[in-house]
């Protein structure tokens, strides 16, 4: 069974029956405002009562709204955060780090560059620092990094081989994932 709240009949002072009216329809949301607060009774049971339990709820009711938008703001944000990490080709990157030290550069190879940024995607997913099981499949060495700092182009590019003599072609990424940490991979053939 529904029990609905009847509230106790308001006492209104010493106002005249014009007020009362105004007062009524103020309530009731489609009069003008009641007359200065001099004739309204301001104890608990009064009129002043029940217009704070009407504030009190309606800011309630705002606050919920706010606070529901809020979490629908954040949860929609989240998940594009979530997919919303950065994968770049390092190649060049590295290719200057090598020019620095007086190497030559390395040759992108499509396939190789493809396995390096799956690779790095996968790491940074994950969180991985070292190597994935089965990783470099179409090269022959394999070389992997890890910085805290969100580094999108490799700029700072760290990983085993990166010096190397003995390779010619090669792929190079550089994943950042949500939580700013960037991991990188290099494959050589």
């Amino acid at each position: 069974m529904i029990h609905y709240y009847t509230p106790e009949p308001l006492e209104y002072g010493n106002l005249d029956e014009d007020d009362k009216g105004n007062l009524r329809a103020f309530l009731r949301g489609d009069g003008p405002p009641p007359p200065p607060s001099e004739t309204i009774n301001d104890d608990a049971d009064g009129v002043n009562g029940i217009g704070m339990q009407y504030q009190f709820i309606r800011s309630m009711v705002e606050f919920t709204c706010f606070v529901c938008v809020l979490i629908l703001v954040l949860v929609v944000f989240g998940v594009t955060l979530a997919k919303g990490q950065t994968i770049s080709n390092a190649l060049p990157a590295l290719n200057a780090q090598r020019a620095a030290r007086g190497l030559y550069p390395l040759l992108p190879a499509p396939d190789l560059q493809r396995q390096a940024e799956y690779e790095s995607i996968v790491r940074a997913e994950r969180r991985i620092s070292g190597h994935l099981p089965g990783g470099c499949s179409p090269g022959r060495a394999e070389g992997v990094g890890m910085r805290s700092g969100a580094d999108p182009y490799g700029r700072n590019f760290i990983a085993c081989y990166t010096t190397t003599r003995r390779h010619r072609y090669a792929g190079a990424a550089a994943a950042v994932n949500r939580r700013g940490q960037s991991f990188y991979t290099l494959i050589l053939r």
